[in-house]
């Protein structure tokens, strides 16, 4: 069994060690996972200790650009365990947030663009990801039955929260 680990910043992929293997550090820290100095050797190991578990139980785990764990990247119970549903519905969400954020990116760049056709085009796809993120929302809510409550309770109420 291969243990993959990704590296979301770079959005490379670092194949890591089959079971009971460790990877040479030079695979998990060249160009990928950056470690201030002085807790170098100290974070590389509980690193290695980490993945060497992670892999052991045949998960999945994705780290930003400093080699912290991204919360919702992977699964937190074991596949097996999981329904297709909740598998499909995790998947979703993953993307959601990815959508969301690269809507947040595209306005700040936009915002900061001097170039007026250049400024056009990040608005073009931060509008783009907006699209994106409704679909997913959409989909969320014809297969998660308490999302779609959820949706159906607080959309288009004129005050934000008066439900609670």
């Amino acid at each position: 069994m291969e243990c993959i680990v990704s590296d979301t910043y770079s959005m490379r992929r670092i194949s890591g060690p089959t079971r009971g293997q460790l990877p040479p550090v030079a695979a998990m820290t060249s160009s990928t996972l950056v470690w201030p100095s002085p807790i170098a050797g100290t974070a590389i190991e509980s690193f290695k200790q980490f993945v060497s578990r992670a892999c052991a139980r045949g998960a999945h785990h994705s780290f930003n650009n400093l080699g912290v764990l991204m919360s919702s990247e992977g699964l937190h119970e074991p596949r097996e365990l999981l329904t297709s549903l909740t598998i499909a519905t995790h998947q979703a969400i993953v993307s959601l947030m990815e959508e969301l954020e690269a809507m947040d990116w595209y306005r700040q760049r936009a915002d900061a663009c001097g170039d007026a056709a250049l400024k056009a085009v990040l608005v073009h796809n931060m509008n783009d990801e907006m699209e994106h993120a409704a679909m997913l929302v959409e989909w969320l809510r014809c297969n998660v039955d308490e999302f779609a409550t959820q949706l159906d309770k607080f959309l288009g109420s004129t005050t934000p929260g008066e439900q609670l």
